[in-house]
């Protein structure tokens, strides 16, 4: 019931009591994508998604906060990391 409730607020913006700031809903989307990662939800890194480097693995900042970067070219993130693979390990996926 929580993980609907979340995926509510994350949605219309709207909580019990009022509506919800922008900052939460973006750190209620990263631990909501932290969560699906530790369940093991299976993905694949590909252009045109949004990973989450929550350890800092990715030297050059980032133009969204929170360490949230947007897959534009592949080959740049394979460099970094070598295979999806080990994108897909070492970075959250945000599903959008």
């Amino acid at each position: 019931m929580i993980f609907l409730q979340a995926i509510i607020v994350l949605c219309i913006g709207y909580a019990p009591g009022g509506f919800v700031d922008k900052c939460v809903r973006v750190r209620l989307c990263l631990l909501l994508a932290s969560e699906l990662k530790r369940a093991g939800l299976p993905w694949k890194p590909h252009v045109g998604c949004f990973l989450w480097d929550r350890d800092a693995l990715i030297e050059a900042s980032s133009p969204f906060p929170n360490r949230i970067y947007f897959i534009l070219n592949l080959e740049h993130f394979l460099g970094r990391f070598e295979t999806s693979e080990k994108i897909a390990e070492k970075l959250g996926w945000l599903p959008t």
